[in-house]
This record gives structure tokens, sequence and C-alpha cells, in this order.
């Protein structure tokens, strides 16, 4: 039998190893591949197109959902196992609406995550304790996309702006003028109801996309 075939989407270093060698130590599973990006982890899925990715939610260059969302119009048969360190129901719903097998939070254990990919290879779906309430009926109601209304490309500005990138190195890392990035926050913050960027940076955390300070 053929092993199942791993992709790890993990910016920090030391999370990506110690990923890489929960999973080795699993009988008939490969990593084949390991990077710290949106960006990477797209190429690498439709390049290398594993069985299943596990993906942070919060990634450098934008959220790991974007990720899902487009590598699955590619690879409809690809799985998919979620982390995050926050719970928030928004988040919960957002992943299952996205077609999201696995959600683990950080704070479970290495056995939690094993436990997920079991059930998530064995073609069921495996949503951890903390996060599985938001699913159910009366609990979690309607499930929909949270922030249907940010593009793919106000979500990487608010990420930047948010990880404390200026309007000038946001321009750059994102190969568009200042003045490009200047009237996107200005339309986000119309669009979202805030007034200042500090709130946009509140925003980011609360949905799971930055780190608290």
């Amino acid at each position: 039998m053929n092993p199942v075939r791993i992709i790890i989407v993990e910016d920090h270093t030391m999370i990506r190893q110690l990923l890489s060698d929960a999973v080795r130590t699993e009988p008939d599973l490969q990593i084949v591949a390991a990077v710290g990006t949106v960006s990477g982890g797209i190429t690498a899925c439709l390049e290398l197109k594993p069985d299943l990715a596990i993906v942070d939610w919060m990634l450098p260059d934008g959220s790991g959902i974007l990720l899902v969302k487009q590598v699955k119009q590619h690879l409809k048969e690809m799985r998919f196992i979620m982390l995050t360190s926050n719970d928030e129901e928004s988040l919960v719903q957002e992943a299952n609406a996205a077609g999201v097998q696995g959600f683990v939070l950080k704070s479970a254990s290495l056995e939690t995550l094993r436990e997920a990919l079991t059930h998530v290879l064995a073609g069921r779906k495996f949503y951890c304790p903390e996060s599985s309430k938001y699913l159910l009926p009366g609990l979690g109601g309607r499930i929909t996309p949270a922030n249907d209304s940010l593009t793919p490309r106000e979500r990487e500005i608010l990420i930047s702006v948010a990880n404390g990138f200026g309007t000038k190195e946001t321009a750059e890392r994102l190969h568009v003028s200042t003045k490009t990035i200047a009237n996107h926050l200005t339309a986000l913050k119309e669009k979202l109801h805030i007034h200042e960027t500090s709130g946009l940076v509140r925003y980011a955390i609360k949905h799971g996309w930055v780190d608290s300070p």
C-alpha cells in the first residue's frame, strides 16, 4: 500500500518540525513538503498533489482558509486539517463551510491531532471538542462562511498591517503603490465600520488572523 502523502503549512519553524516529527512516527504516513506561507502551500499542493494538508489558520501572507479554497478548486478530493489557537465560533463555521474536514486547536495534545488524522483519512470529519460545539444544532447557529465581505487582497492588507507593517512596507510586500494600500485601508475602515488602524488590528486578532501581543 502506498503511504498517505501529507503537506504541512505552518510558519513557525519549531512547530512545523514538531508536527513533521509527530506525523512521521505514524505508520504509512509520509511528509512530502513542509512550508510556511499560503503561496508556498498552494504551490506545493498543486505540484505534489498530496492526500492531505495540515494548515495553520494564520500565516504571514494570509489566512490558511484561502489556501483551502484555492486548492479545492483544482484538487477536489484532497483533505485538510486546520490548526489554530483561536476557537471563535465564526472561524469554526468558516472552516466547516469551506469544506475543511479536520479542526484542531493548538492547545490540544498531539494525540488529538493523531485522532484527527485517523478520522479524516478514513473519510470522516473530526472537529476537536472545543470547536465541535459550534457545529451542533441550536448551539452554533446556521453554518455560514464568516467575513464574506472581505476580498483576498483586503485580508492580505489587513493581516500585514496587523502584523506591524506600515503602509510603505505593506506596499512593498504586495508589490503595489502606497496609494493603493492607503485606498484599501480607507475602504476597509468604512466596510468594517472601524475608524482607527488600532481597530483593524483588534479585528484581525479577534478573527484569528494574527496573534495577540
